[in-house]
């Protein structure tokens, strides 16, 4: 009851106010026709307009800063969209229509609650909001009332002691935040400690809120009454305003801060300009946030605007930075054109009589400087580089100060300021770490400065023979003899180190991988053991750098070499997070320029990828056995039931070594190792194949086969789970009998049969099942003359002869990346990184 008792009788006194507002409204501008008031709001100077709407901008600005706090004071921040989004539509519709508490705060809740924000966190956020605005009001509310001879003269010393009171109460909010330390509970819902920082911030921009609220209004009256008068009297009639619980104070702001002027020359334009600040800082922001409600309501209520709007959000990630590029290019052609005529004279005066000579000069020659500098940037702002972003951010600043005092150009400053405006709302496209110069110049934007330049030079002799002046114009431009040769020889010296400083500002940022820590270790080992696929067990190689998805229970293995980016074969672990990462390894490498290469990508994954964007090549075929149906049996194997018969009529015997037992036999099989290497000419390899590494070996079980207690053959077996097969390493001794790998494979095979395996894994057989029609892709003809004539470099026809005899089904590998021009550098940098550099390239 008692709450019903608040809600009726509230709004009844606003009404109540209102009225009274009105009726005296009525009475004082009874002699003053609409026309009149029209009139005078004609007379507002449109500087004046212009400079209240550049404040309101402002002030909204600050009022996201409320919202920004809040949220980190809530403990839910949020990203600055967000923020600006929410604070703007909610601050303009509590502005207007009152009961802000209730007005904006269900819009804000609204909002938020789409955002995944409780009502607990709304609630936090809300009263963050209105203590603040409150403070700001109260603090300078006080003042006003010390301050202001009216409310003096009308409240006599209960005026001095109110003011008092208000006055102290923002102080006396932080003094309490220094010793308020555990939440406040009211009815189970927690309200955190702000403390003295947040404090501080809350009143340090409420004042500014209503500083600048106030500042709309000052700019717009007739006449000048003083800035501390002036607020005293805002101030005391925002107090009644907010008071009233009138939406926006309407009526009673007005009809307060008409009594405290009593001194106005013509209440006709004191009301203009108060009617003037009611459009620009309630209607028009209210209209605004009405207009960007509905389409966020249509957005969010009718599928084909969402998807419309997704598809036009997708489309301005490559379209934003082309029109940014765009403007940056345009501003720095303006600033050098600009600095190849002459100022205008009145403008020039003006700055002669008020600033140094050399401060106009040295600015005219920093406006040209900056000019070129945005030309070069332009390239960056198209490839979306962080560096360009903020060098071209104090270029555009530093442009507008140098064309405001070269030659008051302040057309020229808005046009950068609009340029520096659109560059910070994009931000968030800009996140690539690298060179600006890691890339020529295409010949585009190299003729486009190649014109830019010539028109500057062109603009600057027309201008300097109109003047009657072209000779002299050439002359100082070659050899002005008034000019010392040492200060052309240091002119010429601070413009090359210049040059030098500037790109070594921009030399390239190497991408350096976090190292791999325990941590990372043991998860990788514990997704690579779980994993039906032999090959994830390269993660183990200890040459891969490492992505995880969020759960940790997915990754990415790739290496970097130059400026691409090679991953070994598709996401090791959940099959439901591994597009996730695929993309997020596609962002990683956009954001340092690199160039995302999936190499070893098997048919039955390649669904994963078709959205990527990338070229799809067959790199050659994998052989898979079925070992539960593998024997020696029948006249197609009669080849290797010879080689086992042989072997082990001379004494050869296969035995599957543990993990453990590698320490014993790490020393015999470096000396096979070693052997094989020397025999075939042979260095270590990485990436896709294994390595003699004691620590990576030690890892696995190893396949031996022993005569005579000597070891003639080895290998180190791949479990995937426990259903796929494999060997990595191969190797033998000088002198070996003849067929021991084929002996050390099958037996392995069965070895696989008895341990439950479902299949062998015997590894890719490159270029090989490639189409060799006439018509197929260039890549298949490349690679079928690989395969038939690269037998120096390569024994691509032998390894397929060699995995056949076991009879597989061959699977087919792909690799996917860039295409056009850049594929045949992308290759070569695949190529090494796989051979283990440049060298294993072109040797064995």
């Amino acid at each position: 009851m008692r709450f019903r008792s608040v809600s009726f009788w509230g709004p009844v006194v606003s009404l109540v106010l209102i009225a009274a507002a009105l009726r005296f409204l009525n009475q004082e501008l009874s002699h003053v026709s609409v026309g009149q008031i029209w009139s005078a709001l004609s007379s507002i100077p449109r500087q004046g307009i212009g400079l209240a709407l550049a404040l309101a901008v402002l002030n909204y600005m600050v009022l996201a800063g409320y919202e920004l706090f809040a949220c980190r004071y809530a403990g839910v921040p949020q990203p600055l969209k967000r923020i600006a989004i929410s604070s703007f539509i909610g601050n303009a519709f509590a502005n207007t229509l009152g009961f802000s508490f209730l007005s904006g705060s269900s819009i804000k809740f609204r909002l938020y609650a789409a955002w995944g924000l409780s009502p607990a966190d709304v609630g936090r956020i809300t009263i963050f909001t209105t203590v603040s605005l409150w403070l700001g009001l109260v603090g300078l509310g006080g003042l006003a009332l010390l301050l202001s001879p009216e409310a003096a003269h009308t409240l006599a010393l209960g005026g001095d002691i109110l003011g008092a009171v208000l006055a102290a109460l923002p102080l006396l909010y932080i003094l309490m935040s220094t010793r308020w330390r555990s939440p406040l509970s009211i009815l189970g819902f927690q309200i955190p400690a702000p403390g003295t920082a947040m404090a501080a911030v809350q009143v340090l921009f409420s004042i500014l809120d209503w500083g600048l609220s106030g500042l709309i209004l000052y700019v717009l009256l007739p006449g000048d009454p003083g800035l501390t008068v002036f607020f005293t009297r805002f101030m005391l009639a925002q107090l009644a305003g907010v008071a009233s619980q009138a939406p926006g104070g309407v009526g009673v702001f007005e009809t307060a801060f008409m009594l405290l002027t009593p001194d106005a020359a013509d209440n006709g334009s004191l009301f203009a300009a108060l009617l003037a600040f009611r459009c620009i800082y309630y209607i028009l922001p209210l209209l605004l946030a009405a207009l960007t409600l509905a389409v966020r309501e249509a957005l969010e209520t009718v599928p084909v605007l969402r998807l419309l709007a997704h598809a036009g959000v997708r489309g301005s990630a490559t379209m934003v930075p082309q029109a940014l590029a765009a403007l940056t290019f345009a501003s720095g052609a303006v600033l050098l054109l600009s600095g190849a005529t002459p100022s205008l004279a009145g403008r020039l005066l003006w700055l002669k009589d008020h600033l140094p000579g050399s401060v106009v000069g040295g600015s005219h020659l920093m406006g040209s400087v900056i000019g070129m500098c945005l030309l070069f940037l332009a390239r960056g702002i198209q490839r979306r580089l962080d560096v360009a972003f903020h060098l071209t951010a104090v270029m555009l600043v530093l442009g507008m100060l140098a064309a405001l005092l070269r030659g008051g150009d302040y057309e020229e400053a808005i046009v950068l300021g609009v340029a520096l405006t659109l560059l910070v709302v994009n931000r968030a496209r800009f996140s690539r770490h690298s060179s600006m110069f890691s890339d020529r110049f295409t010949p585009g934007w190299i003729v486009a400065m190649a014109l830019v330049l010539t028109a500057t030079t062109a603009l600057a002799a027309t201008s300097w023979k109109l003047g009657g002046q072209a000779d002299d114009f050439w002359l100082t431009l070659t050899t002005d003899g008034s000019v010392p040769n040492v200060v052309r020889a240091w002119a010429g010296a601070g413009t090359a180190g210049l040059c030098l400083a500037f790109m070594r500002l921009l030399a390239p940022a190497p991408y350096r991988p976090a190292p791999v820590g325990p941590e990372d270790e043991a998860c990788v080992r514990g997704i690579v053991a779980e994993t039906p696929h032999t090959r994830a067990n390269l993660a183990l190689l200890g040459d891969k750098t490492f992505l995880f998805s969020q759960s940790r229970e997915s990754f990415l293995m790739f290496g970097v070499t130059g400026r691409t980016w090679v991953t070994m074969g598709p996401p090791v672990g959940r099959e439901d997070e591994a597009q996730e990462l695929i993309w997020q390894f596609r962002e990683t490498c956009d954001r340092h320029c690199g160039r995302p290469v999936f190499y070893g990508v098997p048919q039955d994954r390649l669904h994963l990828f078709w959205d990527t964007g990338l070229s799809l090549l067959k790199i050659g075929e994998e052989a898979i056995v079925d070992l539960p149906s593998f024997h020696l049996n029948g006249a197609s194997r009669q080849g290797l039931r010879y080689k086992k018969n042989n072997l082990e009529k001379n004494g050869c015997v296969f035995e599957v070594i543990p993990p453990e037992g590698f320490a014993g036999i790490g020393d015999e099989l470096r000396a096979v190792s070693d052997a094989w290497l020397s025999l075939k000419n042979a260095r270590e390899k990485g990436f896709s194949l294994g390595r003699f590494d004691p620590d990576y070996l030690a890892r696995f079980h190893t396949a031996v086969v022993r005569q005579e207690g000597r070891i003639l053959a080895f290998g180190n077996v791949w479990t995937g789970g426990r259903t796929e097969l494999a060997i990595d390493l191969m190797r033998f001794v000088h002198g070996a009998p003849r067929g021991v790998m084929d002996y050390l494979l099958f037996m392995l095979m069965f070895w696989g049969q008895q341990q439950g395996f479902a299949r062998f894994n015997l590894g890719v057989s490159p270029f090989s099942g490639l189409e060799t029609h006439a018509l197929a892709p260039t890549w298949n003809k490349v690679g079928n003359f690989l395969y038939s004539h690269a037998e120096d470099f390569y024994n691509f026809r032998g390894l397929r002869a060699f995995k056949e005899k076991f009879g597989p089904t061959w699977e087919p590998t792909y690799l996917l990346a860039p295409g056009g021009l850049a594929l045949p550098g992308i290759l070569t940098e695949v190529a090494a990184l796989v051979a283990g550099g440049v060298r294993g390239m072109v040797g064995k």
